[in-house]
């Protein structure tokens, strides 16, 4: 492989995951699609990662390590971005895994629709390893986007995760755009800027990534910087798509307060700090069509519809009555 040009960069930031680590690795090895560059980033890990990584890099040349101080998955993720030399990105947490045609399903997509992004559903695994087999799904439909990906993005806002896409290494390179270090919910501020600069965009719904939901996970473990973050991140965008996309707006709005809204209501945060943080979400609606001071007094009506329905194919009904 060292004669020929790599296609593929893998990056994987790592970080006190030893017990997780070497199922990920390895479901990265045994591709069946070989030309690609692993990269490790051994953000600062406390616990055998950094051993794991070296010992992984010392049998298999595909495999580089980087060791660097703590400094977040945006931090990795960039020290990743600026030595990888693949044609094409895409990004595994180190706790999950992906089936053994995972790469080589989305590089056929990708030839054959010359697509800027290749973006595939996962199947989630919970915190005992089961599968939820439910969520399986090997075969796949494709939808495609052409010219105006942005509009995607804003139409499926469950897309906007930096897993489980195929990213063409030049926009990222050539836009400048690295991953906001400092926050959490960090692929929301990110992945807008990607998705503004592709021509194709290629929606898979085949869930060949598996996301593993760990007890100690950011989402499991809501805290009140973490609504400020998806606060911050909501104004961010909305400042941007007034400006390459205004009649999605509304849609935008909605569901990036409906996501909100649901990361406070999953908190432990009390009741008064609750209808603080609701109020401050309002804030930052207000003025569009759709407002969200009602939900303050049907929270459980809100936990049913988000824990039932995709927030996306909602948004994506709004878009199509209003076109």
């Amino acid at each position: 492989m060292k004669s020929e040009k790599v296609q593929l960069s893998v990056i994987v930031p790592v970080y006190n995951v030893e017990q997780y680590l070497k199922q990920c690795i390895d479901s990265i090895l045994n591709q069946t699609f070989k030309n690609f560059e692993l990269i490790l980033v051994d953000d600062g890990a406390l616990d055998s990662c950094p051993q794991i990584c070296d010992n992984y890099s010392k049998h298999d040349d595909r495999v580089k390590v980087i060791h660097k101080k703590n400094g977040g998955l945006s931090s990795a993720r960039n020290a990743g971005i600026k030595v990888a030399k693949g044609k094409f990105l895409t990004f595994i947490d180190s706790d999950d895994w992906i089936s053994k045609n995972y790469f080589e399903e989305m590089m056929k997509e990708q030839d054959k629709y010359n697509a800027d992004i290749i973006s595939i559903r996962e199947t989630t695994v919970n915190s005992n390893g089961e599968v939820d087999h439910h969520k399986l799904n090997e075969k796949s439909k494709i939808k495609i986007f052409k010219l105006n990906c942005i509009d995607a993005l804003f139409s499926f806002c469950d897309t906007n995760f930096a897993w489980g896409k195929l990213i063409r290494t030049k926009i990222i390179l050539d836009n400048k755009i690295l991953f906001p270090v400092g926050k959490n919910y960090e692929d929301v501020g990110t992945m807008y800027k990607v998705y503004d600069k592709a021509n194709v965009l290629v929606i898979s719904d085949r869930a060949s990534y598996f996301y593993r939901i760990r007890a100690n996970s950011i989402t499991n473990n809501i805290k009140k910087s973490d609504i400020y973050d998806q606060i911050y991140f909501l104004n961010q965008i909305k400042s941007y798509v007034f400006k390459v996309s205004p009649k999605y707006l509304d849609c935008y709005i909605l569901c990036r307060g409906f996501i909100a809204l649901s990361f406070l209501y999953k908190s432990n945060l009390d009741d008064k700090e609750k209808n603080k943080l609701t109020n401050l979400i309002y804030k930052n609606t207000q003025g569009y069509k759709f407002k969200f001071r009602w939900i303050k007094v049907k929270e459980n009506f809100l936990k049913i519809m988000l824990m039932h329905f995709r927030l996306a194919d909602k948004v994506l009904n709004l878009k199509s009555k209003k076109a």
